[in-house]
């Protein structure tokens, strides 16, 4: 029987790969008009007041100092990876770039065992590998998949997609280890105002950002829901395993990415994809029933 533990982390992943995939959207809209380090000072800047208020709300958390090496490092790798991701979604077909970050989870089940100790069942393990198998059957038939595994690696931004699939992985953990030491809250704030800082720095970056005011309400919608996507990420490791958290909800981000592409960019190829993502879905249950 599945707990009500479970029911709640699957609900706060689901809801978190919603966000993540409304932003990559959003993120694929702005690439046509600003940089990627120009959409992604934007987007934090927007963060801070969201999680300003929440942990007014909560409390300030005791704070460990091994906290602040862990979210230095989660701010340096944020940076990286969003950079690198709107590149991926600017370049290609958004229902394949976000299907690659599948092999997060993957990647996630080595970071969580190395740096927390977290070891899955193998039926847990096993749904892990199935979300990857059905992402990657999203863009290929079982057939074709089998016959030339690296077809989808022919797209440049699904390269992109699988080396931010690497650096979340690690983020994954570091994000757990930093959480432990201080609150949710107080973390996304301080990853959020150490990307801000470091972004202000680039006189290019903050000069294109002043002049594309006609982007701004874009940018602060897509923040507020960059912060959402970001905490019911973190809220969701208090009930599950980190690699089954990612793997939840990059299963529900595959799903959103395939009906956002069809329905604002014309994607094709929605048959395919739904049968990946019903295959997806079998790893998620088999994640929930382990």
């Amino acid at each position: 029987m599945v707990s009500s533990a479970l029911i709640v982390g699957f609900l706060l992943a689901v809801a978190s790969g919603a966000g993540w995939t409304g932003l990559d959207a959003i993120r694929k809209r702005l690439a046509g008009n600003l940089s990627p380090l120009a959409i992604l000072l934007g987007l934090v800047l927007a963060q801070i007041p969201v999680h300003t208020a929440l942990l007014l709300g909560s409390g300030l958390p005791e704070v460990a100092p091994p906290f602040w090496l862990w979210m230095g490092a989660a701010a340096a790798i944020a940076i990286a990876a969003n950079v690198m991701l709107t590149v991926a979604v600017r370049s290609s077909p958004l229902g394949l770039v976000v299907p690659f970050l599948s092999f997060t989870p993957v990647a996630t089940l080595l970071t969580a065992w190395l740096l927390l100790g977290q070891r899955p069942g193998a039926s847990g393990a096993a749904g892990v590998v199935l979300v990857v198998f059905g992402a990657l059957s999203l863009d290929a038939s079982p057939r074709e998949l089998l016959g030339d595994p690296l077809r989808s690696l022919r797209e440049p931004g699904t390269r992109l997609a699988l080396a931010v699939a690497l650096l979340f992985a690690l983020a994954n953990a570091i994000d757990r280890q930093a959480v432990l030491h201080a609150s949710e809250p107080f973390y996304a704030l301080a990853v959020a105002s150490t990307m801000a800082i470091v972004l202000l720095g680039v006189g290019r970056v903050r000069r294109e950002l002043l002049a594309a005011r006609s982007s701004w309400s874009t940018l602060a919608a897509a923040g507020v829901v960059m912060a959402a996507a970001l905490l019911l990420h973190l809220f969701a490791y208090r009930y599950l395993l980190v690699a089954y958290v990612d793997a939840v909800k990059r299963a529900a981000a595959n799903v959103f990415a395939i009906g956002f592409g069809r329905a604002f960019f014309g994607e094709a190829h929605v048959t395919r994809r739904l049968v990946g993502a019903l295959v997806m879905s079998a790893g998620v249950a088999l994640i929930l029933l382990g």
